[in-house]
């Protein structure tokens, strides 16, 4: 039943690249008291249609009041991660132009340009890229930089016009924040264990 209403309801027609459906659903959910919230979980249709590359979809909920900015729950991904994962340049775009923060990171401390480079699409790297050049530098929780996730040559190709352009930018000052910023977020997880350790050891 839950499979079912998911597969009507607006969420799931998004999650097709279905917009007359998301429009129709759009309007059956409004007539019955339904708002463009995110659900419990943080997740929106907006995350569903970015992740399916549609990008009429994107743009329907957009002028809709869908915010470009929610997170989910578990995993505090943004639409533009999910677009970015996918490899969708035009949906990222339209994305950013809503406000989209290419600086937001999810769990694993990646951004959407990690998403992106990993994604192996060049024009999605580099319509994220120029959202936020410094991004180059961005290191997630694992230490890696958006390069060190290029799969491919046109992504590395991509990454390296964006690197091009932060060093332009001359914000060193950015760039030693984010290194200083991984290495804070790696020590707080470190003196977070030695603590758990040493508690089990009283």
């Amino acid at each position: 039943m839950a499979e079912f209403a998911f597969e009507r309801g607006v969420d799931g027609r998004a999650a097709v690249g279905d917009l007359a459906g998301v429009l129709d659903a759009l309007a059956r959910e409004t007539r019955c008291g339904g708002i463009v919230a995110p659900r419990r979980e943080g997740r929106t249709a907006l995350h569903h249609a970015a992740r399916a590359g549609s990008l009429a979809c994107v743009e329907a909920l957009l002028e809709r009041g869908f915010d470009a900015t929610a997170t989910t729950v578990s995993g505090r991904a943004t639409a533009l991660h999910k677009a970015c994962a996918g490899g969708h340049a035009m949906c990222a775009r339209a994305l950013v132009a809503a406000g989209g923060d290419a600086r937001a990171r999810d769990v694993d401390g990646e951004t959407a340009l990690h998403k992106a480079c990993a994604s192996g699409d060049g024009a999605c790297v580099d319509a994220v890229g120029r959202a936020w050049p410094e991004g180059a530098w961005a290191m997630d929780a694992r230490g890696r930089t958006p390069r060190m996730c290029a799969r491919t040559e046109a992504a590395t190709r991509a990454i390296a016009v964006v690197e091009a352009l932060a060093r332009e930018s001359g914000d060193e000052n950015e760039k030693a924040s984010r290194v200083a910023a991984a290495s804070t977020t790696s020590e707080t997880v470190g003196r977070t264990s030695e603590t758990v350790t040493a508690s089990s050891r009283r």
